[in-house]
């Protein structure tokens, strides 16, 4: 195509013939899921910038709705896994282990934040840091760590507090290589 101002841009198409490059301008497009063209470098420098800002406001923290909507800028599909494990591994320094994280995790496993949440599974288990501990096993579980099933097993046996059928399950799934999910997690977090 030629510009008014004599500029060319030539564009390719996908086979839906949607825009998926702009030779010399533009050299990758991703469309969101309802089709719409979304440019994920440009998405995920927003969210690197307004992620830091309204994550960590104190009325964002007190609002469960705004909270929530906070959160779910990083779930969007299309920011880089690069800079949301950036942000990731930031919450987690800032603000530990949090059940949105973990969430977010279970959905999308960054490799890059297993050191982060190692951390989480190797604190003595007592009390509520159970569920923290229980969370980040299941979180390494998912992203390929090997000791994470036999320490839950372990756990299972020493953590009385978390005698209970939910946690038996969650283990029972980790040993048999099936997935945890979050709605196995959940019921854990209503006894916190």
């Amino acid at each position: 195509m030629t510009y008014p101002s004599g500029r060319v841009a030539d564009y390719v198409h996908d086979a839906a013939g949607r825009t998926k490059e702009v030779l010399g301008y533009v050299s990758s497009v991703a469309c969101a899921p309802h089709g719409e063209s979304v440019n994920a470098a440009a998405i995920s420098s927003v969210a690197s910038h307004v992620w830091p800002r309204i994550g960590t406001t104190s009325a964002v923290r007190r609002d469960g709705n705004l909270a929530s909507e906070a959160w779910a800028l990083l779930r969007q599909p299309w920011i880089q896994s690069s800079v949301l494990a950036q942000l990731l591994r930031e919450e987690i320094r800032r603000r530990g282990l949090s059940s949105e994280a973990v969430f977010l995790l279970l959905d999308r496993p960054l490799p890059e934040v297993r050191a982060d949440i190692r951390r989480y599974a190797d604190k003595p288990a007592h009390g509520e840091s159970v569920f923290v501990a229980v969370a980040a096993l299941i979180v390494l579980d998912i992203l390929g760590d090997d000791s994470a099933r036999a320490e839950a097993e372990k756990l299972e046996k020493t953590a009385r507090p978390l005698d209970s059928p939910v946690f038996q399950t969650i283990v029972n799934k980790m040993s048999g290589g099936r997935p945890v999910l979050w709605s196995d997690l959940e019921p854990l977090l209503e006894d916190r």
